[in-house]
């Protein structure tokens, strides 16, 4: 039995170029890349944030639910 792999248990959306929010989504990870090229961390912060909201409407979160995740990931990352 060979071992499991995460990604064949998680439900990846696909790029839908039709769907205003993959569209949205585009746009702000071009803009958190210029921004990081211009070192404005305060803009890729913000731009971050966005790009969270966003994500969590293509997967279907709950706010409660993105504050979850978020909170996991900061104990995680401390």
């Amino acid at each position: 039995m060979g071992s499991p792999h995460v990604l064949e248990n998680v439900n990846i959306p696909k790029f839908d170029p039709d769907n205003d929010l993959y569209v949205n989504l585009t746009e702000l990870s071009e803009r958190a890349h210029e921004s990081a090229k211009n070192d404005d961390q305060e803009s890729v912060q913000a731009i971050e944030e966005e790009i969270d909201e966003v994500s969590a409407q293509i997967w279907g979160l709950s706010d409660d639910e993105l504050k979850e995740i978020k909170l996991c990931l900061k104990e995680v990352s401390e």
